[in-house]
This record gives C-alpha cells, structure tokens and sequence, in this order.
C-alpha cells in the first residue's frame, strides 16, 4: 500500500457489507500467508485463530494452502 493510497477501495464500498468482508479477508489472509512462508501453523499464532478454525475460513475464502501442507 502506497502512502496516497486509501485504505478501502472505492469498488469494496460498492458491495454488500458481506460480500466486502470476503475480499478483505481473502486478500489479507493471502497477504498473511506470504509473509508467513506458506506456513498455515505459523499464520494461526500471526492471525490469532484458532488453527482448525483457520483451515475452515480458507476454505471457505477459496484460498489455497495445500502446498504448505507439508511445511507444518
């Protein structure tokens, strides 16, 4: 995120307020997951969830954590 940035896009502002929380939440776990090396152990304790509820939310968002499968 650049300095002039805003925090929340202008498209978000558009969607449902559920719709909103899942982009979010898909982009920011996906961002987490990068810094955490792929490692979903490691992004529970950086997230602060629970690690079979955190599997679940990823699910959900259709994020893909199977290669770091292996890692933990």
């Amino acid at each position: 995120m650049t300095e002039g940035e805003p925090l929340v896009k202008q498209d978000l502002l558009a969607m449902p307020l559920r719709e909103a929380r899942e982009h979010f939440e898909r982009a920011y776990l996906q961002q987490q997951l990068l810094l955490c090396g792929g490692k979903v152990g490691q992004l529970a304790k950086r997230v602060g969830m629970e690690r079979t509820h955190l599997y679940r939310k990823l699910r959900s968002l259709g994020v893909d954590f199977r290669q770091s499968l292996t890692d933990d």
